[in-house]
Formats: structure tokens, C-alpha cells, sequence
């Protein structure tokens, strides 16, 4: 695979686990990140839209965004700065990709994988975010947990993100299956 794929398949999963905004993602450094011993990680976010005086937060990483971020830096022989980095030619390493690459690579990543126009025209530098709180969502993760793994500080996002997911986990749907009413009756 060449250097491009690589850094593209971390910063993929680097967006999604963090549910970071992108230029939270073109801002980690290499010491931004701590691995575990079971394979996983947390990432600090130096800087953040909601948290502007830099105090920080962090964000955990499964064993999967480790694995492609201890690759791709081994690949292009980094030890220190600016981990998503932009790719001159064949082997070329240049400086930090900047916040609109983001969105731009996740576009062609959409469209390499076959989503329909449409839908690879729609992806934004948000889309992980959003793809990650509709994941959570859908796998009944309560909306404080969820505003937390993206670091919101207003429910209002999230309930947009996911309002589509919401009827089939609202009260009703509960108060159907604790009744008995959702098997369908044939007549």
C-alpha cells in the first residue's frame, strides 16, 4: 500500500474512536498518545471548539487506530510531531495536513468504497463524529455517554445526530415489548 493509504487508514480510525473535529485530528503529536498494555490507547486533545483555554480532554482508541498509528509512523520513521502528516508523491513526508484535508480525505474514502455519489459528496470532516454518535447511539449508550466520548458540552448535536434512532429506543418502544405488542399478528 502506498504512504497516503496508510496515514488514511490511521487518521480514519483516529476520527472515529475520538469522535474528533478535524483540526483536533491534524493537531495530535506523537506524545499525544499513550498505549496500554492490552493494546488500546488514549488520545490527549491538547485543544478543542469546546475547550478553548487548552485544559484538555482525552479520548480513548482501541487496539485498531494504535495498531495503524504505530504502523504508519514506523513507516515514515517519525519519533516526535505532528502524527497526520501530508504525503509528497510516492514517498515524500511533508509538514501537518491541514483541517480541510480532512474532510477531503474522507470524501475519496467514501467514494473508494463505493458509496454512491450522493452519499460521498455529503461526507464532511464531521461525519465520524456523527457516525460514532449514531453508533453509540444505536447501541444504547445513554446520551451523557455519548456527549462525552465526543466531548459535547449541549445535548442539542447529539440529539440531531441521532434523532432518527430515537423512536425504535424511546419510552413507547419499551412500554410495546414490556406489553407483549410488538409480535406481529396474522390474521
Amino acid at each position: 500500500a502506498c504512504l497516503r493509504d496508510e496515514r488514511d487508514r490511521a487518521l480514519v480510525a483516529f476520527a472515529y474512536d475520538t469522535m474528533c473535529r478535524s483540526a483536533e485530528i491534524v493537531a495530535f503529536d506523537v506524545n499525544d498518545i499513550s498505549t496500554g498494555t492490552d493494546g488500546s490507547g488514549v488520545a490527549r486533545i491538547q485543544r478543542s471548539k469546546t475547550g478553548q483555554e487548552g485544559e484538555g480532554s482525552f479520548a480513548y482508541l482501541s487496539p485498531l487506530p494504535v495498531k495503524l498509528w504505530d504502523f504508519w509512523l514506523r513507516v515514515i520513521s517519525i519519533t516526535s510531531g505532528a502524527i497526520f502528516r501530508k504525503v509528497i508523491g510516492l514517498r515524500g513526508i511533508g509538514g501537518c495536513l491541514k483541517a480541510p484535508a480532512v474532510a477531503d480525505r474522507l470524501r475519496r474514502i467514501a467514494q473508494w468504497i463505493g458509496l454512491p455519489p450522493d452519499s460521498w459528496q455529503a461526507t464532511s470532516a464531521h461525519s465520524t463524529r456523527v457516525g460514532g454518535a449514531q453508533d453509540l447511539s444505536a447501541l444504547g449508550i445513554e446520551l451523557p455517554g455519548i456527549m462525552q466520548a465526543g466531548r459535547w458540552k449541549d445535548s442539542r448535536q447529539v440529539i440531531r445526530y441521532t434523532e432518527h434512532l430515537q423512536p425504535a429506543r424511546g419510552a413507547m418502544a419499551r412500554a410495546a415489548k414490556t406489553q407483549g405488542r410488538t409480535r406481529v399478528c396474522r390474521r
